[in-house]
């Protein structure tokens, strides 16, 4: 659990440095890649990453979702920086919830 979280906070504090800017389209497919290698090497926490989304799946009440990154969009107004802002806002709740 440790290195994703680390991940996400480095990506939190300069996420230009990590994504090119602050966007969680591109936040989300930056965990994708980084999360399928780190799953080939038997390195991320799953648990974490599935329960990370059905934390912000419950956040919102939705049955039917496909996506994180699609319900923190559409919620936000499909405003990619201020949906970014948002994740950091339900990641920081779900890992003060789950400590």
């Amino acid at each position: 659990m440790g290195n994703i979280k680390n991940v996400l906070n480095d990506i939190k504090k300069r996420p230009s440095m990590y994504i090119g800017e602050k966007s969680l389209k591109r936040l989300y497919a930056y965990l994708n890649g980084y999360c399928m290698y780190n799953t080939s090497m038997d390195i991320v926490d799953q648990e974490f990453i599935e329960g990370l989304y059905l934390y912000i799946v419950n956040q919102y009440r939705l049955l039917n979702c496909n996506n994180w990154c699609s319900c923190i969009l559409f919620y936000s107004g499909f405003c990619d920086s201020m949906a970014f802002d948002e994740f950091y806002v339900l990641f920081d709740l779900y890992c003060n919830e789950n400590t």
